[in-house]
C-alpha cells in the first residue's frame, strides 16, 4: 500500500501594521481561514492605551517647552521633531511600501523608525512579520521578541514565535511556549491548533485530536481546524471521520481539502 502523508498547515496570525494591544483571535482566525502560511495586511492602529501615552508625552514635551520659552504660546514652529515623531513618520512611511508589498523598502523603513525610536513594540512587531514573510525566520523570532520585550501582553507576537519554532522543527519548544500561552489565554483557538500541529508533527495524534476539537470548540468555522483533524482521523484510520472533516473543511472555504476528498472519500 502506498504510504500516505499529510502536511498538516501552520496558519499565522502574521500581521504587518497593526496595534500591539488588539488580540481578537477570532476575527484573525476567521481572516485566515482562506489563506495558508500568511494573512493579508492590516492598517496602522493604536490602542487606547497608546493614545493616552503618546498624548502624556505630547502634553509633557509642551509643558518643557512652554517653561523653557517663558510663555503659555505654545512650541516654536522652527522646534526640531522628537525622536519619537521621527519613528512615527519612518513608521507610516513602512506601512506605504509593506501595503504595496515592496518589502525591502519598507524594512528600510521600518530600520530608520527602530533606530530613531527603538520603544515602539508596534514597529518591532510589524519589522518581524515582514522578516517572517520574506523566510528570514531568526530574525523575525528576535523581533516578535523585542516586542514582547516592550509589550509582554502581545499575544499576537508569541503566537508568531511559536509558529516559527514549528517552521523551525523545534516543536517540543512550541509546545511548551503554548502550554504556557494557554494558561494566559486559554480561549485562543489558534494555540490549540497550532499546538495541535506541533503534536501531530511528533507523532502524538492522539493529544493532536484533542487540541483541534479544543480549537473547533472555541471557532465553529475554524476551516484549517477541520483539514487537519481530518488528516489526523486518516492517520488513525477512521477514515468515515476524516472525511466528514474535509468536506466541512471545503465547505467553509478551505479548497485545499478538495484534493483529500478527491483521493480517499469516493
Amino acid at each position: 500500500m502506498k504510504k500516505t502523508i499529510f502536511t498538516l498547515t501552520i496558519l499565522a496570525s502574521l500581521t504587518f501594521f497593526t496595534s500591539c494591544g488588539n488580540q481578537d483571535s477570532k476575527q484573525e482566525n476567521k481572516k485566515e481561514h482562506k489563506v495558508t502560511a500568511t494573512t493579508g495586511k492590516a492598517e496602522i492602529n493604536t490602542t487606547p492605551e497608546q493614545d493616552s501615552v503618546a498624548k502624556r508625552k505630547e502634553k509633557e514635551a509642551l509643558l518643557q517647552q512652554m517653561m523653557a520659552q517663558g510663555t503659555s504660546g505654545g512650541a516654536s514652529a522652527n522646534e526640531p521633531p522628537t525622536p519619537e515623531q521621527i519613528g512615527k513618520k519612518y513608521f507610516q512611511e513602512a506601512a506605504r511600501h509593506g501595503k504595496a508589498k515592496r518589502f525591502p523598502e519598507a524594512l528600510i523603513a521600518l530600520d530608520k523608525s527602530i533606530e530613531a525610536y527603538p520603544d515602539n513594540a508596534a514597529v518591532w512587531f510589524a519589522r518581524g512579520s515582514i522578516k517572517w514573510q520574506t523566510d528570514d525566520l531568526q530574525g523575525a523570532k528576535e523581533d516578535f521578541s523585542q516586542c514582547l520585550e516592550l509589550m509582554p501582553d502581545h499575544e499576537k507576537a508569541s503566537l508568531n514565535i511559536g509558529q516559527i519554532l514549528i517552521e523551525q522543527g523545534k516543536n517540543m519548544q512550541a509546545i511548551e511556549l503554548y502550554n504556557e500561552l494557554l494558561i494566559k489565554y486559554p480561549n485562543t483557538a489558534m494555540s490549540y491548533y497550532n499546538r495541535g500541529i506541533a503534536f501531530s508533527n511528533i507523532k502524538d495524534y492522539n493529544t493532536a485530536l484533542d487540541d483541534f476539537n479544543q480549537a473547533i470548540e472555541l471557532d465553529p468555522n475554524y476551516a484549517m481546524a477541520y483539514n487537519n483533524r481530518g488528516n489526523v482521523y486518516f492517520l488513525l484510520g477512521q477514515k468515515e471521520k476524516a472525511c466528514a472533516d474535509w468536506k466541512k473543511s471545503l465547505e467553509l472555504g478551505n479548497d485545499m481539502s478538495q484534493k483529500s476528498i478527491e483521493t480517499y472519500c469516493k
